[in-house]
């Protein structure tokens, strides 16, 4: 009794795989009812259907364990998963199975990750576009006799600032009243 139980969960992911692949066909509901249900992660079953749908029951080997299935398939070319896949099932019921360590460390070996271009180091800001320059305001001739007029007097008075005439005549006034000047 003890090996069936220990056999039967090491296969409850493809059960519930199964299940949920059925679910999904017949009534559209995928993991709404399994999350309730079984209390395990949406990825976790997620997975459990992934497996359950591309290793049909017929191609699945009862000595090995879900996990060892999973592993195995995420080789990704199907001549791979078969060849590994009958190779490992042929171990396994000999009695030699490898542990899904050692399962892990052989499909690494036969399907690598591919390996990321290292980012280039930036300051995480991004660029920053710049606007571009309008073109310089061109004032008319109008516009620029006036301009001219107003930059001679404003020179004028500057002077007149600089040599102290504005300082004498504002010292020479008081603060009293002047008397209106009567002409």
């Amino acid at each position: 009794m003890l090996d069936w139980t220990t056999t039967l969960s090491d296969h409850v992911g493809f059960m519930i795989g199964d299940v949920i692949n059925f679910g999904n066909a017949k009534w559209g509901e995928k993991y709404k009812a399994a999350l309730n249900q079984t209390g395990r992660a949406r990825s976790t079953l997620k997975n459990y259907a992934w497996v359950a749908r591309n290793i049909p029951p017929n191609k699945r080997v009862a000595a090995l364990s879900f996990t060892h299935h999973w592993e195995i398939l995420r080789i990704g070319d199907n001549t791979k998963v078969k060849e590994v896949l009958k190779e490992v099932g042929a171990q396994a019921e000999k009695g030699h199975a490898p542990s899904t360590k050692e399962l892990r460390y052989k499909v690494q070996k036969l399907a690598p990750r591919k390996v990321k271009k290292p980012k280039r180091i930036t300051s995480g800001k991004g660029k920053k576009k710049s606007k571009p320059e309008p073109p310089p305001y061109e004032p008319s001739a109008d516009e620029q006799s006036k301009l001219d007029a107003a930059e001679e007097a404003l020179t004028e008075a500057n002077d007149a600032i600089k040599s102290g005439g504005v300082v004498k005549i504002l010292c020479k006034l008081d603060n009293k009243e002047k008397p209106p000047m009567v002409s």
